[in-house]
């Protein structure tokens, strides 16, 4: 069974450091991976939101996450939709003037990813 979580890092440089201390960082390619898979992270200064399926970090080692919760239970609870937001606010709207001049506006999406099952071909 899958197990997908929205994950908040309240100190990105911090985690950083520790995932490379633990063999988490690849030199040559400059990356730095985790057990699991994840959406692409979003990203406001040193904290960020991912969505992720399968993470088996130790949250107790790895005090720079915090394990949201599922989305319904981030939107559910005012704290930790207050945490979501404060890196994605999905509730400010996002202006762009369009070709002809007139302003346009839009509202985020409210989840910043998912994953989906192909039930014949796997993970899309």
């Amino acid at each position: 069974m899958n197990i997908d979580r929205v994950m908040y890092c309240n100190d990105l440089t911090g985690l950083k450091i520790r995932l490379a201390k633990d063999g988490y960082y690849d030199v040559e390619s400059d990356t730095y991976s985790t057990p699991g898979s994840l959406t692409p992270i979003k990203y406001n200064g040193n904290t960020t939101l991912s969505y992720t399926r399968n993470c088996t970090l130790d949250l107790g080692e790895y005090v720079e996450l915090e394990d949201l919760g599922t989305y319904e239970e981030v939107f559910a609870d005012s704290a930790k939709d207050a945490k979501y937001k404060s890196v994605y606010d999905y509730t400010k709207k996002i202006e762009y003037t369009d070709e002809d001049g007139v302003v346009q506006g839009y509202y985020p999406s409210k989840k910043i990813g998912m994953f989906l099952w192909d039930l014949k071909n796997g993970l899309v």
